[in-house]
């Protein structure tokens, strides 16, 4: 029961970060989505950082 939310965590992180990635290409006038794929990757990589060190904490 510890970890149902996790799938609407994440989903509600990329969400943010995808929308905020759009909104900075298009401030910048980017042509290609070069921050929106940044941000996607560093909300993945954070969210499965995350993840790693509560199971770490659950597992002692």
């Amino acid at each position: 029961m510890q970890y149902t939310g996790l799938a609407f965590q994440l989903a509600g992180i990329l969400l943010i970060s995808i929308f905020a990635g759009k909104k900075l290409d298009l401030y910048f006038g980017f042509s290609k989505p070069y921050i929106t794929a940044l941000l996607s990757m560093m909300a993945l990589v954070g969210f499965m950082y995350k993840l790693y060190l509560d199971l770490i904490k659950s597992s002692k």
